[in-house]
């Protein structure tokens, strides 16, 4: 090609003729690329969005089991509200008040039904686990709230199972910590509070429980495992 004109003109003419001719080179190496690589995935394509739906699939069964188990926390919510205490046993816990707490302002507090594994503790794993799910029916406690007494009541409903086996474990081991351990029975309700007050209360004011090991009244211990 005759490039006609000045210096200047021609060479500005051959610098835009060459910069054309690198652009259409480049341009057509970019599209030979570009047609390369989608020729190398084209056989993988398939595969590749087998992988994907695959992905999505696991993470959506993810997200919808973790929604199940947040939502299904029980086989069935037919919960109801039952009565704390038996007519008998509301019987003895009001003589319990009136005899104990009532009468030395408030320097002993009563609590109903409660888990020994909430006022002993052991170290040793299956010792705790024998009485851990176990319960008294009243808890004497001083006015540091460290329970002094396990207070039974035994009626009729009482003698079932294996009632001696349980009676020993919780008898035991509230009396190795250093509580009372004291039962009642359906024939002493007629005079029940004559029976706590000639009966338990000389038991209270002697009863020294053995404290947990760093003890501070000021802070609940524990069970570690």
């Amino acid at each position: 090609m005759e490039i006609k004109g000045n210096s200047f003109t021609q060479v500005n003419a051959i610098l835009f003729l060459s910069l054309n001719w690198l652009i259409s080179r480049n341009k057509m190496n970019s599209e030979l690329i570009i047609s390369s690589i989608f020729a190398g995935f084209k056989p993988l394509l398939p595969y590749l969005i087998l992988i994907f739906v695959f992905a999505i699939g696991i993470t959506l069964l993810k997200a919808f089991i973790r929604n199940k188990s947040k939502s299904q926390l029980f086989n069935n919510t037919n919960f109801e509200a039952v009565r704390l205490l038996n007519k008998q046993e509301v019987k003895v816990y009001e003589a319990l008040v009136e005899t104990i707490q009532i009468q030395s302002g408030n320097q002993y507090k009563v609590f109903a039904q409660v888990s020994l594994g909430e006022i002993l503790k052991n170290y040793d794993r299956s010792s705790f686990n024998r009485i851990n799910q176990k319960r008294v029916d009243f808890c004497i406690v001083n006015s540091d709230y460290m329970p002094i007494a396990a207070i039974e009541y035994h009626g009729g409903g009482h003698f079932r199972g294996n009632y001696q086996e349980r009676d020993e474990i919780k008898q035991q081991a509230v009396e190795y910590a250093g509580l009372v351990y004291h039962a009642i029975f359906e024939h002493n309700l007629d005079n029940i509070h004559e029976h706590i007050h000639t009966v338990i209360m000389p038991l209270l004011s002697a009863q020294k429980p053995k404290k947990a090991r760093n003890h501070d009244k000021n802070q609940r211990v524990e069970p570690t495992f």
